[in-house]
């Protein structure tokens, strides 16, 4: 039987039917614990663990005394250690560069000026059912629609129903927390993180491509950072996968591990789960060696490449059906009335415009206009600076 360590081991009790296995705690330390079988569960030839976190020391239990172990390296994971720093302020002046926190700044001042968002972290509460489902929908479309425009599959999607089924009991029992930036009440990025001991585990985030001059990923990690800061947390997990993006804010990493477990009389399932196992750390110590002479940069760098070009091209589709024109206005014009973006018939637009204003560095909130004689024209306000949208090209 295969178990997922943090999914189905340490937060697999909202699940009515139980698993056959369960942690236990050794002498009141979160560090140490041990892994017992259900009395009343049904019994398996085998049992195989994976992504257990080396930070975690796990003993068989007495139910399992008799079954022969196999443990195997899987891949590196990542963290942010809090202990030496203060404060969110002070991790980001010890941490980034004076030019890259200045980005950081002022990314976060435009969207805040231009959007007036709201911000909410779910935590130790009951989320009304509505809301619940509302931040669900919104999380799978934006999961759906950043790997559409990466043109990649996401092996994810399918496991939101279990993550909205595990998320409402851990958020309420506060072994689990859901952070959102909102905009025009509807969620615009989420993340979804476990909590244990002193450790949030930063599980999963998205956010609508729309936003994405904003720096939405950055934000969400800084606000989490400053609310483990706030409420005593160690360590912000970001969790396993060796990417550059996520090298620039951790500062300590270990390993994720698998451990097989086989019944006595078993020597067929003990030699498959000998050699299963030590595929998987010779895998990993050959991943090592390739990234010593540098390979993992140049994948990198073809990575970011065929992304672009992906992405270049789906864009410059989009941007010969419907380029838009902006046109600075001394006054707005009369007979209009006041409109959201989002349900304009310019909705599909948004990342350009949003785009123009972080380029305009527009600092003042947003407002959108329409008026019934125009049907392909948007007006836009932003403090006294007025503008016209109009398409160049009918859509």
């Amino acid at each position: 039987m295969k178990l997922r360590f943090l999914l189905d081991i340490m937060f697999g009790n909202y699940q009515e039917k139980s698993l056959p296995l369960f942690l236990e705690t050794i002498e009141g330390s979160n560090d140490f614990l041990k892994i017992q079988h259900h009395k009343e569960a049904e019994d398996h030839k085998s049992y195989s663990i994976s992504d257990i976190p080396s930070s975690v020391t796990l003993e068989i239990g007495d139910s399992l005394q008799s079954f022969k172990r196999f443990n195997g390296i899987l891949y590196h994971g990542f963290c942010i250690d809090l202990e030496p720093y203060s404060d969110k302020e002070d991790y980001l002046n010890k941490h980034f560069s004076p030019r890259t926190r200045g980005r950081f700044r002022a990314r976060q001042r435009i969207l805040d000026q231009c959007l007036n968002p709201k911000r909410k972290m779910y935590y130790a509460e009951e989320i009304p059912d509505g809301e619940y489902t509302s931040l669900f929908l919104h999380f799978q479309k934006m999961l759906e629609e950043r790997f559409d425009h990466k043109q990649v599959h996401n092996y994810e999607i399918p496991l939101i129903p279990l993550y909205k089924e595990m998320f409402r009991d851990l958020v309420k029992k506060g072994e689990g927390c859901i952070y959102a930036i909102f905009h025009e009440d509807s969620p615009i990025c989420m993340s979804m993180s476990f909590i244990y001991d002193r450790t949030v585990y930063l599980f999963n985030t998205a956010f609508y491509t729309d936003y994405d001059i904003f720096g939405l990923g950055h934000q969400m990690v800084i606000e989490q950072l400053d609310w483990c800061f706030k409420n005593g947390y160690q360590t912000l997990d970001m969790g396993r996968g060796d990417f550059i993006h996520k090298r620039k804010w951790v500062n300590k990493r270990y390993l994720y591990q698998s451990t097989v477990m086989v019944k006595p009389g078993r020597p067929v399932l003990w030699v498959r789960s000998l050699m299963q196992t030590t595929g998987y750390t010779l895998r990993f110590h050959a991943l090592q060696t390739l990234k010593k002479i540098g390979i993992h940069h140049l994948a990198s760098r073809f990575l970011k490449w065929n992304y672009k070009r992906k992405t270049q091209s789906t864009e410059a589709i989009s941007h010969i059906h419907n380029p838009i024109g902006f046109l600075i206005l001394d006054e707005l014009p009369k007979g209009y009335k006041q409109v959201l973006l989002s349900s304009s018939n310019f909705k599909n637009q948004q990342r350009e415009i949003y785009q123009f204003c972080f380029k305009e560095k527009l600092n003042k909130p947003l407002s959108f206009y329409v008026r019934t004689s125009e049907e392909h024209v948007l007006y836009m306000k932003s403090g006294e600076k007025k503008f016209k949208l109009k398409y160049n090209q009918i859509p």
